[in-house]
């Protein structure tokens, strides 16, 4: 058992990472102050009591959870650079086989490109 706080995104987000590992979650709306508590009646979620569960929260069978590790941590490794590459490890998981797929990727940095926001182009990283 598991139990913390957080915001509705990361709730959403657990939820499906553990649908796919067939796990459940519960959690209940807690809003921080009054503002939010009004935002929150505005969308028509003003019953603070109800408990929501894992179907509640991420609906179907086709849910899919991926994530990628950035910085690091117990689940996945962080970004490895190493000469003109770089390591990313990812997870990928399916809610209809209960697949988790684990990937290592080696991006080559000389190749590689993002678009930039600034400019809408293709730049080199």
């Amino acid at each position: 058992m598991l139990m913390g706080i957080g915001g509705s995104a990361e709730g959403v987000l657990a939820a499906a990472a553990l649908k796919c590992l067939g796990g459940e979650i519960q959690v209940k709306m807690v809003p921080r102050d009054d503002a939010e508590r009004q935002k929150l009646a505005d969308l028509g979620l003003a019953d603070f009591d109800t408990v929501f569960g894992t179907e509640d929260l991420a609906k179907g069978s086709s849910t899919i959870f991926s994530a990628t590790g950035v910085t690091g941590g117990d689940f996945l490794p962080g970004v490895r650079y190493e000469g003109n590459t770089a390591i990313t490890h990812s997870v990928v998981m399916r809610a209809r086989t209960c697949t988790v797929r684990y990937i290592k990727a080696i991006h080559n940095l000389d190749i590689k490109t993002i678009r930039s926001r600034s400019s809408g182009q293709e730049v080199g990283i």
